[in-house]
């Protein structure tokens, strides 16, 4: 796992085209588990609000909602949740998935209400680098411990939702379409989950990304927290 320090930590995960989602529909799915009053966070970036690409994270309007942006030049639509669907020293399992016109999130297999929940477009195309626990032009980090990230290029379905929130099989994201598995960062151990030196993430999907974490902001942990 990583522990997201919130001030200049994130990891760099390069502008390899498999995740320039444009035409696709997406699911991003993660785990997280924040540790302090949460702020206005970004957990998950390939974009620029208002160009291009998209992105998601925690807001504080409402309080301790989460969101999800697509973005074209000049226009930028949102998905955002009621007020305090997560807090603080709790683990959670988020998921973000465009589908269609509609932005849906989920925490812990549930779908959430929503604040504001605008008609979606297809984002731009972004050639910008991806990051984890942090927006395109830096700003807006992350705070917590986040123990694995998966990305496809498809609508899961609510039964695979539910099997990746409630599963405790390591690696459950390999097992579920995984001819649209576009990305994943298992951040579970040494081996396989970074090289020697604690400094570069592998992906395990079916593509190659190299994400590289900022200095030494971000810590590893092999045991579950």
């Amino acid at each position: 796992m990583i522990h997201l320090d919130g001030t200049d930590g994130y990891v760099n995960c390069g502008n390899d085209s498999s995740l320039d989602f444009v035409a696709q529909n997406f699911t991003i799915s993660m785990r997280i588990k924040p540790t302090s009053p949460i702020g206005a966070r970004v957990l998950f970036c390939r974009s620029l609000v208002s160009v291009d690409g998209y992105y998601c994270g925690v807001v504080q309007s409402p309080t301790n909602s989460l969101y999800m942006y697509v973005n074209t030049s000049g226009t930028a639509k949102q998905s955002r949740t009621v007020a305090n669907v997560i807090s603080i020293d709790q683990e959670y399992h988020l998921i973000f998935q465009k589908d269609g016109t509609v932005g849906k999130i989920f925490v812990d297999g549930v779908e959430c209400s929503y604040s504001n929940s605008e008609t979606l477009m297809n984002p731009a195309t972004s050639s910008r680098n991806a990051y984890i626990g942090q927006y395109d032009t830096g700003g807006f980090r992350a705070l917590g411990i986040m123990n694995e990230i998966a990305i496809w290029d498809a609508v899961l379905s609510l039964p695979e939702i539910s099997l990746l929130s409630n599963s405790k099989i390591k690696r459950m994201p390999l097992q579920i379409r995984p001819s649209n598995l576009q990305f994943y960062l298992p951040l579970d151990e040494v081996p396989d989950g970074i090289t020697i030196h604690g400094k570069t993430f592998k992906d395990l999907s079916q593509n190659s990304n190299v994400c590289r974490k900022s200095r030494r902001s971000i810590k590893l942990s092999l045991k579950n927290e």
